[in-house]
C-alpha cells in the first residue's frame, strides 16, 4: 500500500492516490465536466477518493454503490437476464451499469466498476481479483478489464488507482 506522503510515477502512472485525484478534479474543472460513479466492489472508495479534495463539489455529481445484483436492476437498469448470462462480475454487467448511470445522471463523465475483491468469487470461470470497468464521456463508452490479486482493501485501492489514472488519461 502507498503512503500519502509518497510521490511516484510508473510508467506515466501516477500512483499517488491524493495526486491522481487532485490532477483529476482539476482536468474536469478545466473541462467543465460533472463525474459520477456506480461502484460495486469498489464500495464507494471512487467518490470518496475524489470528494477528498478540495473543490470536488464543483466536478461530483452524484454517485452510487450498487453491490448487489437488487441494487444494479433497481438504480441503474441492470438485466437479471445479462447477471445469469455473463456473471455480474462481466464487461456486460459493467456496461449496462455506466448506461444506466448515464441515464440518471447525465453527468459528462459517468463510471461503472465491477469485481471479485476476494477472498472468493461467486465464479470458477472468473478468478478473484478480476474487474471491469466501463467509462462513458460524453457519448463515448470505453470498457476495460483487468486483474490484481493481493489483499482486498488493497485490490480496491489499486482498482482506483487504476480507473482514475485511464479516467485522467482519456480527458486529455
Amino acid at each position: 500500500m502507498f503512503s500519502k506522503m509518497e510521490i511516484s510515477h510508473y510508467s506515466g502512472l501516477i500512483i499517488n492516490m491524493n495526486d491522481i485525484a487532485k490532477n483529476l478534479v482539476s482536468r474536469l474543472k478545466e473541462l467543465d465536466y460533472k463525474i459520477s460513479f456506480c461502484e460495486s466492489c469498489t464500495g464507494g472508495m471512487l467518490a470518496s477518493n475524489l470528494i477528498g479534495v478540495s473543490g470536488a463539489s464543483n466536478v461530483i455529481e452524484e454517485s452510487y454503490i450498487t453491490y448487489s445484483e437488487n441494487a444494479k436492476n433497481k438504480i441503474l437498469g441492470v438485466s437479471f437476464e445479462t447477471i445469469k448470462n455473463y456473471d455480474v462480475v462481466s464487461k456486460e454487467v459493467s456496461i449496462e451499469m455506466v448506461n444506466g448511470l448515464k441515464k440518471i445522471t447525465n453527468s459528462q463523465v459517468c463510471c461503472s466498476v465491477t469485481g471479485y475483491a476476494g477472498p472468493t468469487t461467486n465464479n470458477p470461470n472468473i478468478p478473484v481479483g478480476t474487474f471491469f470497468y466501463s467509462i462513458i464521456i460524453k457519448d463515448k463508452l470505453f470498457s476495460f478489464t483487468n486483474v490484481i490479486v493481493c489483499e482486498r482493501n488493497e485490490f480496491r485501492q489499486k482498482v482506483c488507482l487504476e480507473i482514475f489514472n485511464k479516467i485522467y488519461e482519456l480527458l486529455q
